[in-house]
């Protein structure tokens, strides 16, 4: 299974949603 890469990019959007909030 791939949770260890889900969380990996769960994390990445997560960064990325929150720089685009701040924008």
């Amino acid at each position: 299974m791939h949770y260890i890469q889900l969380k990996k990019v769960s994390k990445f959007w997560g960064s990325t949603r929150a720089v685009e909030n701040l924008d």
